[in-house]
């Protein structure tokens, strides 16, 4: 499990960084990029018996971008690297 676990990290890890070089070449003077994955279960009980159970998954990648003294703030769900770029593209652009 700790390998499976540590080669996720470094895909993310590497995914991050290729937003950050990506946002760079296009003109960006610093960004920040983050991954957030949540899992949350939520369970209500009355008298001892489950009445409702839900359970929810969020993953999510943002980007923050600084061009000069501008800003843009982006987030995304979908990982895929034609979505990513278009991330960066509207980061940029926004900023």
């Amino acid at each position: 499990m700790g390998y499976v676990r540590r080669a996720m990290e470094n895909d993310v890890l590497n995914f991050l960084g290729d937003l950050v070089r990506e946002a760079r070449a296009r003109g960006a003077d610093e960004v920040d990029a983050v991954d957030i994955d949540s899992r949350s279960l939520d369970a209500a009980v009355r008298l001892g018996k489950i009445e409702h159970m839900e359970r929810s998954e969020l993953r999510k990648t943002g980007l923050r971008v600084l061009v000069g003294c501008r800003q843009a703030v982006v987030a995304s769900a979908d990982r895929q690297r034609e979505t990513a770029s278009g991330l960066v593209e509207r980061a940029v652009a926004m900023a």
